[in-house]
């Protein structure tokens, strides 16, 4: 009878980081390791218990090592790191167990809810510079905004946009319509 080597060289093959929003199933990364029996089966699983309550949120391929989500993980409302614990086991039972840290990332989130603050309307002969309406819209990372008015195909408004969202005249509407 030969002597069973124990499972060794636990590791991530990349680090293991997940973006936010993304979704069920996503690949976090691979875990692998080595034996010294020649025609050593290898079977990850994750540990449950004590200080790995982050196990929950993960599933792992037990022949594969690659380790996805089980949940849609959202950086400004969850935890950013995940500790979870690995263990390796060989057909003969020999095990090695290790630890991991699971990084989520913070990534840029689009801005949301765009809306005027009042009906936006445009009276003739306002003088160049005379506020018609502000924007304001909602961003989940809190960031700043800054706000543009897009015109497609060359059109030409009497209208520009301030990086607040404020709108205002930049001539009057009887110029517009005598320049004609």
């Amino acid at each position: 009878s030969v002597a069973n080597v124990s499972p060794r060289d636990l590791n991530a093959s990349t680090p293991l980081t997940i973006g936010e929003n993304q979704p069920v199933g996503a690949l976090v990364g691979s875990i692998t390791a080595t034996d010294g029996d020649e025609w050593a089966v290898l079977t990850y699983s994750l540990i449950q218990g004590d200080g790995n309550g982050s196990s929950g949120l993960f599933e792992i391929n037990s022949t594969s090592g690659e380790l996805r989500t089980r949940v849609t993980f959202d950086y400004e409302n969850n935890a950013s790191d995940y500790p979870i614990q690995i263990r390796v086991t060989d057909e003969r039972n020999a095990s090695v167990d290790g630890n991991f840290t699971i990084v989520l990332l913070d990534l840029n989130e689009k801005p949301y809810d765009l809306s005027a603050g009042d009906a936006l309307k445009v009276r003739e002969n306002l003088p160049e510079g005379t506020i018609v309406g502000s924007f304001s819209a909602k961003d989940p990372d809190g960031d700043s905004l800054v706000y543009s008015l897009l015109l497609e195909n060359n059109e030409s408004l009497p209208l520009a946009m301030d990086r607040n969202g404020t709108l205002r005249t930049t001539r009057s509407r009887s110029e517009e319509h005598t320049s004609e």
